[in-house]
């Protein structure tokens, strides 16, 4: 995971003026100038930085975001004549974590709902709307298992059908069959045995 900035800001040693520059955000990916190494000269007393020597005048406003190449940084204090603060491709991966601290503050930054919830805040609420569903679906649940067994309860008084006596009706009938069947087998055997003998 590259937790560097892809980009890094320094001020040259050299510097005369008390000016600090804060390290770059990147505000455009797409920028094909976004690795180009990039060079602000501080002019007096126009109080406008200078791009790379020859580019275009920018106005110094102290705090203020300077827009280069698809990077913003800001620059406070105050910077002196032929001041050179730079902004360079961070290409060893030194540096102060910027991508990673970004990322772990998108945990508690107010992204969502329009501006007024973090992750965190919405993650939270998002479990808090789960466990409610989920207690408000069991006792649904719990609610109709009593209906549904009060049902079956009505049903059976009123339909007189009792399973249990049902079945032992079933067992009676069962060996009552069975014993039909035997008195006809006897029957069709002492039958038999008749007829041989009047032969």
């Amino acid at each position: 995971m590259a937790l560097a900035n892809p980009v890094a800001s320094t001020r040259a040693l050299t510097n005369i003026g008390s000016a600090t520059v804060t390290p770059p955000d990147v505000v455009n990916v797409a920028d094909p100038n976004l690795l180009v190494p990039t060079q602000l000269n501080f002019n007096t007393p126009s109080t406008t930085f200078q791009v790379n020597g020859a580019g275009p005048l920018i106005p110094f406003t102290n705090g203020a975001a300077i827009s280069v190449n698809g990077r913003q940084v800001r620059i406070t204090g105050s910077p002196a004549a032929g001041d050179v603060f730079r902004i360079d491709p961070d290409s060893n991966g030194s540096g102060d974590n910027a991508n990673g601290l970004a990322m772990a503050g998108l945990r508690t930054s107010e992204i969502l709902n329009g501006g007024t919830a973090s992750l965190q805040d919405a993650y939270g609420q998002l479990i808090g709307q789960v466990g409610s569903r989920t207690q408000q679906a069991l006792i649904s649940r719990d609610a109709i298992k009593v209906q549904r067994e009060y049902a079956e309860a009505s049903r059976d008084a009123i339909s007189a059908v009792n399973l249990d006596e049902e079945a032992a009706n079933l067992i009676r009938f069962q060996q009552a069959f069975q014993a039909a069947a035997q008195l006809i087998q006897v029957t069709n055997q002492t039958f038999a045995s008749l007829l041989e003998a009047m032969r």
